[in-house]
C-alpha cells in the first residue's frame, strides 16, 4: 500500500525527504466512487515504479493539505520533485496518471564514448 499522509506537515516532510525523487500524491476521499475506482491502478503503478514516492491524502482527514495544493475535487493527483509542483490533474484517468508519471520520470543516464 502507499503511505497515508496524516497532516499537512507530514506531507511537506515527505516531499522534503524525497528530495530529487518524484512524489506522486493522490488526494482522495472514502466516499468518492472515482477515488475507489482508480485505487487498484494506483497500487499497480506504485509497484511498477518503486523508485518514486506514492502517498495518499484523505481530504476529509487532512483538509489543510488539500487546501494548500488547491485541491477542490477527488481524486486529484499532484506531482512534486525537489519541492516543486510539476503537474496536477483531477479525475480517475488511469492512462493520464501513467502518462504523467512517465513524462516526469528521471531521464536515463547515458555514457558516451
Amino acid at each position: 500500500m502507499s503511505r497515508q499522509i496524516r497532516s499537512k506537515e507530514d506531507l511537506e516532510n515527505t516531499i522534503k525527504i524525497a528530495a530529487h525523487r518524484l512524489v506522486i500524491i493522490q488526494f482522495t476521499a472514502k466516499w468518492c466512487g472515482a477515488s475507489q475506482m482508480i485505487s487498484s491502478a494506483w497500487e499497480s503503478m506504485r509497484k511498477e515504479f518503486p523508485v518514486y514516492t506514492f502517498v495518499r491524502v484523505d481530504v476529509d482527514a487532512t483538509p489543510d493539505a488539500a487546501q494548500a495544493y488547491g485541491v477542490t475535487s477527488t481524486p486529484a493527483f499532484v506531482f512534486m520533485k525537489d519541492s516543486l509542483k510539476l503537474d496536477s490533474f483531477c479525475g480517475a484517468n488511469e492512462s493520464r496518471l501513467r502518462d504523467t508519471i512517465l513524462r516526469h520520470r528521471r531521464p536515463s543516464l547515458c555514457v558516451s564514448r
